[in-house]
């Protein structure tokens, strides 16, 4: 889910826009057997969401325009490392994902 509002040419805040988004993933599969009637039995990991934010400014001078904007991924630094894979016994080994960390971008735009 995304959304963002730029201000009118009225608003006092002409030329900024302001957003933010949502990134769900439901549960992960992180293992599977079977118990002793032979049905497949899955163990699920946990959903995740991360949100982000962005924050930009445009302005047109008479021969190009400049826009400035910060991007926030992960705003709220959630879960950085998540079990993905049980051992199911000595011969096996875990997995652990690494998700990225909050982390910040700062871009400018200049069109001709």
């Amino acid at each position: 889910v995304v959304a963002n509002y730029t201000f009118d040419g009225d608003s006092r805040l002409k030329g900024w826009t302001f957003g933010a988004s949502a990134r769900w993933r439901g549960e992960p599969i992180i293992d599977r057997f079977f118990d002793a009637k032979s049905n497949v039995i899955n163990v699920m990991g946990s959903p995740r969401v991360d949100n982000d934010l962005n924050i930009a400014y445009v302005h047109k001078f008479k021969r190009f325009t400049l826009k400035n904007q910060l991007n926030v991924k992960n705003v709220f630094n959630s879960a950085t490392k998540e079990i993905m894979n049980v051992a199911g016994n000595s011969d096996e080994r875990g997995h652990i994902q690494w998700h990225d960390p909050r982390s910040f971008r700062l871009t400018m735009d200049f069109v001709y």
